[in-house]
């Protein structure tokens, strides 16, 4: 019995060896490299589909505007930097995009304001607390790409201050 386990070991092992071999062999990159344009655009345009075949007129709205908060702080044209040049926007969009992907989006069919904005609020509160110190992290790799943040405009005492009050908002 042990020789049989033996046996289906050691052909085990050389099946891997030769699948190892193979796989150093194999070059994956050049076609999806080649052709990583074209492969972007059908990804987005298969998206594109389903979101205005599969979602409300509500969701495609506040999805739009989602996109056009993270485009608006990523992409810069020409002498418009962005909305990174905004002082300190780095943070609180963030907060506010993930605020509202996590509280609207689920929610924006059958929105109460009385509760929802409550729990709204206090994500965003939440998520800027959490934003604001781990800008203080960055702040140096900020500095260098010319960002304004919190913590670089006032400092880490009152950075860190900010921050628990915000929490202590959300609570």
């Amino acid at each position: 019995m042990e020789d049989e386990a033996s046996d289906y070991k050691n052909m085990f092992m050389q099946f891997m060896e030769g699948v190892n071999k193979k796989f150093k062999e194999f070059k994956p990159t050049s076609w999806a490299v080649d052709n990583r344009t074209a492969i972007y655009i059908i990804a987005i345009l298969i998206t594109l589909l389903f979101l205005l075949t599969k979602l409300s007129f509500n969701e495609q709205l506040l999805l739009f505007f989602i996109s056009l908060c993270c485009f608006g702080y990523i992409i810069s044209v020409g002498s418009w930097k962005g909305l990174r040049a905004i002082p300190a926007i780095k943070g609180s969009l963030l907060a506010l995009v993930w605020s509202m992907v996590t509280v609207v989006f689920p929610l924006i069919n059958d929105w109460n304001w009385n509760a929802d904005f409550v729990l709204l609020l206090q994500r965003f509160l939440f998520m800027l607390g959490i934003c604001i110190v781990y800008n203080l992290r960055d702040v140096d790799a900020d500095r260098k790409q010319g960002i304004v943040t919190i913590a670089s405009l006032v400092g880490e005492k009152k950075t860190k201050l900010i921050a628990g009050f915000c929490l202590l908002l959300f609570v």
